[in-house]
């Protein structure tokens, strides 16, 4: 962003000095992500009167398609909060939407255009339907109540007051005379019959025993279905409008009941639910015709094409997928709606991310192309945390199936499972070196919730840390390897532990919520935590104590990471905002709010281009940060280059640290040269010098090419406890770190 405010006609060494002095004096960042990856979840679908477009209704807005192959029209944008429900008007000019914003909009279809916003409701709106006439229209509330409104005035006229709870479904009878609604909670349901123009209840039909979800009329308004859930509500239901009773049951579904729909010739009924499957219904015989059984996500929603032949359906499994009736087979299917997403890492070379989402699978995309480039599957419920191995080779997922789960990043395979955790897995960690993996777990109603440690290559536990009282949320390596901190839900507590002895060191206090996220700064020096408590705070790990609070989140916060070089932090929480934190000045410099619901994960790219963000909304939104990173990010002419362009010398910190009694000395070279290390006691005397000779440009960081030390002097015996310090000499570049040896 920057570059577009260099004058032009500089030279490359002056357009680099004021991109250094804007990131150091005032770093502008993106008001937009440059990207988005994935259309977000799916809620409701709905056939135009003159079925040739399908609008689906979901997190990002209402995405308009083809109805004959599902090619993409357009998105309408402009709710603040996911979009729950829509209706076409009968002449198909206009789209009413309902959302969880509490608003209802009116659409120019053909226009694609916002023609005004309805506002009354005090809760999400989850369900709209135009009159016959197109005059009215009907919404149904979380809280409570329906209202009427007079669609070319855009005003309310009436407020029809009988549900004690969510009103899920509103449908006007083909009259236009009679409104019919389902609602209630999730021991309590009714259907109720209301007189338009009266305004006023006409009857209850039946007792429920859960939320009734979906009503629908007969095409000749003789007949009323139902579904939803309860003790008896499992499957759909027939009613006599007339008689006012219940004139059948279709057994048959395996779950819940979220969606029905009539064919255009009334013999039909299809119904979609919990148990995957899309049922088709003969009407007058009460039997089952058909199971359509692609989708592998709860159907939400259904509908039929005008002429009768084509049936829509909208799933969790973030497809709509068209069936040909009379064939009882899938037609056409939509690619790129996703999910709400949980978690997301970047690969070690910042060409990969990986999400992990509750449609139960992690999803990998090609960052440069942003486009997705695989799909692992294998968990059977919310995938709440994903994270690399050091190497990039291999990636761990933590799941609500208990379950953590080992994969082969380039074979885009499973190679183990780790099944000893009985409660929800909410996070998992690499050790810097790769070998060990934590994992923290949360088991509501039983015993586990306990830090497990994994040895990575033998695939088996090695340790059980359970000091916690209550879930625990999250874990993350110090950067050394040597400390492992763990978040607790209710003990509201951050616990550090000595990864070799598997024993508890210290206990953070001061969070009066639950610890939903952990991050060590690049150095180590700093932990941040993210809480239910709506703050971000910062501790000094050495000292083991608070330094500093960020509290302008208005909700809870759950990911928090560290920018390359340390000083910038990222927070995201259910405020549906990130935001940019001044590690430093510990003040916030930046708010992006792209996201229209909680942001659940957050991570930096390790060259610092990038900060992506995933969210209920089911999006990941890619921002192009350009922060400064120690690491080289990618070779080019087969050197390696930094931000910008810009050849970096670096000495890095030595790990593990504190050590006994040997070490590694990572360091970065801008291009070839002569390496020595040397290095000091504390009273400046030299005690070891390493000579590695010439070593190519590049980052020397793992143990097969850093420098290492065995604790020994020059005549090879070993050195005394204490603090020494090490210094690199290449070429005219020379820097000098602290590292401490404690036997």
């Amino acid at each position: 962003m920057i570059r577009k405010h260099l004058v032009a006609g500089t030279t490359l060494m002056v357009c680099l000095f004021c991109l250094w002095v804007g990131l150091v004096w005032g770093q502008t960042f993106p008001e937009t992500p440059t990207a988005r990856l994935g259309k977000g979840t799916i809620n409701e679908v709905a056939y135009s009167p003159d079925g040739k477009r399908i609008a689906v209704a979901g997190s990002l807005g209402i995405w308009l398609y083809n109805a004959n192959d599902l090619t993409e029209i357009g998105l309408l944008k402009g709710h603040t909060q996911e979009v729950e429900t829509l209706s076409f008007s009968p002449d198909g000019q206009m789209l009413a939407s309902g959302s969880r914003d509490t608003t209802i909009r009116l659409w120019n279809v053909e226009k694609q255009t916002q023609i005004s916003r309805l506002q009354g409701h005090t809760t999400p709106v989850f369900s709209v339907a135009f009159s016959p006439d197109g005059k009215t229209l009907a919404s149904g509330s979380g809280d409570t109540t329906i209202r009427l409104w007079d669609v070319e005035q855009q005003a309310q006229i009436a407020m029809l007051r009988g549900h004690t709870d969510a009103v899920w479904s509103v449908a006007f009878s083909p009259n236009g005379a009679t409104l019919a609604s389902g609602g209630g909670g999730l021991f309590n349901g009714t259907i109720r019959l209301w007189d338009v123009q009266g305004k006023n209840q006409i009857s209850v039909l039946g007792e429920q025993t859960g939320p009734v979800f979906s009503v629908a009329f007969s095409p000749d308004g003789k007949t009323l279905a139902s579904g939803g859930i309860g003790l008896r509500e499992n499957t759909p239901r027939l009613w006599d409008v007339q008689g006012q009773r219940q004139i059948g049951v279709l057994e048959g579904h395996a779950g819940l009941v979220f969606s029905l729909t009539f064919s255009p010739d009334g013999r039909t009924l299809a119904s979609g639910g919990s148990d995957n499957t899309v049922r088709l219904w003969n009407v007058a015989q009460q039997e089952q015709t058909a199971r359509l059984q692609q989708h592998t996500g709860s159907v939400l929603s259904v509908a039929f094409s005008p002429d009768g032949k084509t049936l829509a359906s909208g799933s969790r499994d973030t497809t709509v997928r068209l069936w040909n009736v009379e064939g009882q087979n899938q037609a056409v299917i939509t690619t790129g709606h996703t999910d709400a997403v949980f978690s997301l890492a970047f690969s070690p070379d910042g060409r990969t991310l990986a999400a992990g989402s509750d449609d139960w699978t992690i999803r990998l995309w090609d960052v440069r192309e942003q486009r997705q480039t695989g799909v692992l599957e294998g968990h059977t419920d919310t995938v709440l945390s994903v994270a690399f191995s050091p190497d990039g080779k291999t990636l761990a997922s933590g799941s609500r199936d208990t379950t953590i789960r080992l994969w082969d990043v380039t074979e885009q395979r499973q190679i183990g499972m780790l099944q000893e955790h009985t409660g929800v897995v909410w996070s998992v960690a690499f050790s810097p070196d790769g070998k060990t993996l934590a994992s923290a777990s949360a088991d509501f109603v039983g015993a586990d919730n306990t830090v497990r440690l994994w040895d990575v290559d033998a695939q088996n536990q090695i340790g059980v840390l359970d000091e916690h009282i209550g879930p625990v949320l999250a874990v993350t390596f110090s950067p050394d390897g040597e400390t492992l901190a763990s978040g607790g839900g209710f003990d509201q507590t951050i616990r550090l532990w000595d990864v070799k002895r598997q024993r508890q060191i210290a206990v953070l206090q001061g969070h009066t919520g639950g610890v939903n996220g952990l991050a060590f700064s690049p150095d180590g020096g700093t932990l941040a935590s993210g809480s239910d408590d709506e703050t971000v705070r910062l501790w000094d790990v050495e000292r083991e104590e608070e330094i500093g609070v960020l509290d302008e989140h208005t909700g809870w916060v759950r990911p928090v990471v560290f920018s390359p070089d340390g000083k910038i932090l990222a927070s995201g929480g259910s405020d549906n905002t990130i935001r940019l934190w001044d590690v430093e000045k510990q003040k916030q410099i930046k708010v992006l709010e792209e996201h229209l619901s909680v942001v659940w994960s957050a991570s930096f790219s390790r060259g610092g281009k990038w900060l992506a963000s995933g969210s209920e909304d089911g999006t990941i939104q890619l921002w192009e940060v350009n922060l400064p990173s120690p690491f080289p990010v990618e070779p080019k002419d087969k050197q390696f280059i930094t931000f910008g362009g810009l050849k970096r010398d670096m000495l890095l910190q030595n790990f593990p640290n504190p050590f006994n009694p040997e070490t590694w000395i990572p360091f970065q070279l801008a291009e070839e040269a002569s390496v020595t290390i040397q290095i000091y006691s504390a009273q400046g005397k030299m005690v070891r010098q390493l000579k590695l000779g010439e070593k190519p440009a590049g980052r020397h960081a793992m143990k097969e090419n850093a420098a290492y030390w065995n604790g020994r002097n020059e005549r090879g015996e070993m050195v005394a406890s204490g603090v020494y310090f090490y210094r690199i000499l290449a070429r005219e570049f020379s820097a000098t770190r602290r590292m401490l040896l404690a036997k």
